[in-house]
């Protein structure tokens, strides 16, 4: 719906031609005439002009005569000519209680060659009372030079939407107060209480886990490294490697067990060292030219074993146990008398 001001473009149509078709063209002018005088249930008007001066009809009405505030009606009107015109029809003038809408225009032929022009336009009134509706103006080319002419004006009652009689009419109880959202029927307060009470007892059970002391741990037993040293050699004796013939791994651990012993007591050789490079650096320590000696001997036995696989025996592979142990407990002698 558009509005008041809103200007309606109404396609003029030429002297012959009809849009509503063949079935139009075909329809007396007495069958149009009467479709428009049902369909005007109220409000209507019509007005007869001089028999030599076209057009010799006009029409008006509106449906239905009574319509309630801002209620949509039809404005329709017509116009017959006796002869084929160019006659079109003019938007409406504005008016700022009147909303009119899209218009639908057409022609129709009567018998004798009587031309009739139709319009209808959706109308909304937003005023109170008896509103008479000014008349929609149509143009008439014809010589000997264009005149405007206008439907007759039509007179619309307009009532509220609540009439007096439904003021004054006993209204019907309610059913029963609506319930309050669910959002206002919640008790925030206990909510709060108890979201508080969570918290704090948490607090609480935090605070004294905390205050619980760890139980102590056991201290670490630090054992001296030649008894770390002499404690491993023990162990690789109970598992009787040579006995087994696995010669190679006897010296494998016994290399071990004396590298780890030097390196921590002498602090000379560093993990990873050479033959060659282990006895060079243990020239700086407690160690006399003959201990050097027989263990740079013993550690090439053992290397030999250990990537060649020469062969021994269990008196030899004894041997160098007693040789290992012998060493160990001679340089743990001046770390005890140092102590002492």
């Amino acid at each position: 719906m558009s509005s008041a001001g809103h200007r309606l473009e109404l396609k003029a149509l030429e002297p012959g031609a009809s849009s509503g078709g063949a079935r139009r063209r075909s329809q007396p002018l007495a069958g149009g005439l009467a479709a428009w005088l049902l369909a005007a249930l109220a409000g209507s008007a019509t007005l007869a002009l001089a028999q030599g001066n076209p057009p010799r009809q006009v029409h008006a009405g509106v449906s239905p005569g009574f319509a309630h505030l801002g209620e949509r009606v039809l404005y329709r009107g017509y116009a017959v000519y006796g002869a084929p015109s160019g006659a079109r029809w003019l938007p409406p003038e504005p008016e700022p209680d009147l909303t009119w809408g899209s218009p639908r225009a057409w022609r129709a032929r009567g018998p004798g060659g009587a031309e009739t022009l139709f319009v209808e336009i959706p109308l909304q009134v937003f005023r109170l009372g008896a509103i008479t509706l000014p008349g929609l103006k149509f143009q008439d080319p014809g010589p000997p030079h264009p005149e405007v002419q206008k439907l007759p004006p039509v007179t619309l009652v307009v009532q509220p939407v609540l009439t007096a009689a439904d003021s004054n009419a006993d209204l019907r109880p309610a059913r029963g107060p609506l319930p309050a959202p669910w959002y206002e029927r919640v008790p925030w307060l206990w909510v709060a209480v108890v979201l508080a009470a969570v918290l704090l007892a948490v607090l609480i059970v935090r605070w004294l886990r905390s205050r619980r002391r760890a139980a102590p741990l056991a201290p670490p037993i630090v054992l001296d490294p030649a008894a770390l040293a002499l404690a491993q050699l023990a162990e690789l004796r109970a598992l009787h490697l040579p006995e087994r013939g696995r010669f190679d791994e006897h010296a494998l651990r016994l290399s071990w067990i004396l590298r780890r012993y030097l390196e921590a007591v002498t602090h000379a050789p560093r993990p990873g060292h050479t033959t060659p490079e282990l006895v060079r650096a243990l020239q700086k320590s407690p160690l006399g030219p003959d201990e050097l000696k027989h263990l740079a001997v013993l550690l090439r036995v053992w290397d030999r074993l250990k990537f060649a696989r020469a062969a021994s025996s269990i008196e030899e592979s004894m041997r160098s146990e007693q040789a290992v142990e012998l060493l160990v407990r001679k340089l743990a002698e001046p770390a005890a008398g140092k102590a002492a």
